[in-house]
């Protein structure tokens, strides 16, 4: 059976081939999957609003230890705070310090911690009036992860890429001012930039004319403009209130008799009014 004979030749010429492939999946796929990842979401934003950055992680295991650094495009974005989440870090808190553009996140315990798939903490951010897009980026060469042995932890670092609407401007302009005391003054808004369709909200109502205001009263008012995209822009309005007219009354003669009740009348204009 030559056959046979060459298969159980070829068989034990590929075992230990077969035996060493094995071993290497077994020792090297596992090691890639438990890899950590620190990753920050991107996304596309309205300008001027705010804007809530989850720091996720994945396979973090028995760390006592970290410091992330941040860099945050200055041009885009401007930080305000950070909300603790995570209840495996609420004994001892980060400490979130900024340093010019770059936010550094602490944290320390002598209890360690891991985290097969989850949150570090939340940071919120204001996107600026007129931004640019940018990128929330990881100071690679200055973040670590150090293990409960004193060993640092391998992490890769994820960026997010942050892009934007386009903004939104209004201009408002009176059409006719009111009396006082009344409202009878009309506004009308012209809205440029975002997206189509927008809706308009008086005094947060809306107006049966959308873009404009009637019967608008002689004191504030305010518009909000929300596009297609949910971005919002807002703005007040002063209403001009007409000045009063003054009126001068002259009697001829100043007294009046019974025999002779007949009475002249005269009106001056004030020019300044």
């Amino acid at each position: 059976m030559p056959f046979i004979r060459t298969s159980n030749v070829m068989m034990k010429r590929f075992l230990p081939f077969l035996l060493f492939f094995t071993l290497l999946t077994f020792l090297y796929f596992p090691a890639v999957a438990q890899e950590n990842e620190t990753r920050l979401d991107g996304a596309t934003l309205c300008p001027g609003s705010q804007f809530v950055v989850p720091v996720h992680v994945s396979n973090l295991q028995n760390v006592d230890s970290l410091s992330l650094t941040i860099l945050i495009p200055g041009q885009t974005l401007s930080y305000l705070s950070f909300r603790q989440i995570n209840p495996l870090f609420q004994t001892n808190s980060f400490v979130v310090q900024v340093q010019d553009n770059k936010i550094v996140l602490s944290w320390k315990s002598a209890t360690p911690v891991s985290i097969t798939n989850g949150k570090l903490l939340d940071l919120i951010f204001k996107v600026k009036k007129e931004p640019v897009p940018g990128t929330l980026a990881w100071d690679q060469n200055a973040s670590y992860y150090r293990a409960a042995d004193g060993s640092e932890i391998t992490s890769s670092y994820i960026d997010a890429q942050i892009q934007l609407f386009p903004t939104l401007f209004v201009d408002l302009e009176e059409i006719d001012a009111t009396c006082p005391g009344q409202c009878n003054a009309n506004i009308a808004a012209f809205v440029t930039g975002g997206k189509k369709p927008y809706v308009y909200l008086w005094n947060a109502e809306p107006s049966p004319f959308d873009s404009i205001l009637t019967g608008a009263c002689g004191s504030i008012n305010k518009l909000l403009v929300t596009d297609a995209n949910e971005c919002s822009v807002d703005t007040n309005f002063l209403v001009s209130t007409l000045a009063s007219a003054k009126v001068e009354m002259e009697f001829d003669p100043d007294t009046v008799y019974i025999q002779n009740p007949t009475v002249r009348f005269s009106f001056a204009e004030d020019q300044n009014v």
